[in-house]
C-alpha cells in the first residue's frame, strides 16, 4: 500500500489527472493498483501508465473532482 500521509507528500506529476486533481485515497489507489501489476522493478512505469488508463475508464471528471462513473 502507498504510504503518503498527505498530498504535499506526493510528487505533482501524481497529484492530478488529465490537469484534474486527485484525492490522497485516489493518488492511492492508482499507486497501489501499479505496484500490484509490476512485474519487477523495472516494470513500474508501464504499470503505471496502465493503472492511470484503468482509472479515467472507471471515473470520470464531475463538479472538478474526479468520481466513479454511475
Amino acid at each position: 500500500m502507498s504510504n503518503f500521509k498527505s498530498l504535499n507528500y506526493v510528487p505533482k506529476m501524481l497529484r492530478k489527472l488529465e490537469g484534474t486533481p486527485l484525492s490522497l485515497d485516489q493518488v492511492h489507489e492508482i499507486l497501489d493498483k501499479a505496484n500490484a501489476d509490476a512485474k519487477g522493478p523495472n516494470d513500474f512505469a508501464r504499470a503505471l501508465g496502465h493503472s492511470r488508463i484503468s482509472f479515467i475508464e472507471a471515473h470520470q471528471v464531475s463538479n472538478g473532482i474526479w468520481a466513479l462513473k454511475a
